[in-house]
């Protein structure tokens, strides 16, 4: 087969993007967003036309809101951003109009506390373990008459490794990408698709 013809280079590439990823993590680390920190969210529409995500972003730039997380939503968008006053999302809803030029109209406004953050991360990793744990056993189950001379539990923790050389590459990357371009993690499967920054917007 061919992979295992060039086994050693691809052994060396994964070497490398496993270091590379470690490296990301350790150093730079991830981006929580506020679902983890803390923050709050404004869904507004317009009556008529809406503005681009471009002149949405410029205005949040020149009220330094530049870590705002901006989603279309219909005929408006999610603004999810660090935790803000009444007083702060009215002059953001003003600003939105661009001078009377489009007609904002705020929908929802809330606030998510980091208790709730906290909450849902000591949840994430139970379920991970958990997981990872259900695996282990399953594999060493399936494999129980077939394993000799190697035992079962052996599948089950190579199956490990290998889901954790998929999972801790594709962290690297958020972590390499959250450090030079403010990418974000949240507990929204879909953030890669929706978030504009993500887009290069």
């Amino acid at each position: 087969m061919f992979v295992v013809k060039y086994k050693k280079i691809f052994y060396s590439i994964s070497a490398i993007l496993v270091v590379g990823s470690i490296f990301s993590i350790l150093f730079w680390g991830l981006r929580p967003s506020i679902d983890f920190v803390g923050g709050s969210l404004i869904n507004v529409s317009f009556n008529e036309n809406k503005p681009s995500v471009t002149e949405v972003k410029q205005v949040l730039n020149k009220l330094d809101f530049k870590d705002t997380s901006i989603r279309t939503s219909g005929g408006g968008f999610i603004l999810r951003l660090k935790e803000i006053s009444p007083a702060e999302k009215d002059t953001i809803l003003t600003a939105l109009s661009l001078g009377g030029k489009y007609s904002p109209v705020e929908k929802t406004f809330s606030s998510i506390g980091p208790i709730l953050g906290k909450e849902a991360l000591q949840k994430s990793w139970i379920s991970i373990f958990l997981v990872l744990l259900a695996i282990v056993l399953f594999v060493a189950f399936v494999f129980r008459k077939v394993s000799k001379p190697i035992s079962s539990w052996v599948y089950g923790l190579v199956t490990i490794l290998a889901l954790s050389h998929d999972v801790l590459i594709p962290t690297g990357i958020f972590a390499l990408l959250g450090h030079f371009y403010g990418f974000e993690v949240d507990s929204f499967c879909n953030r890669f698709a929706c978030d504009t920054r993500f887009l290069g917007s």
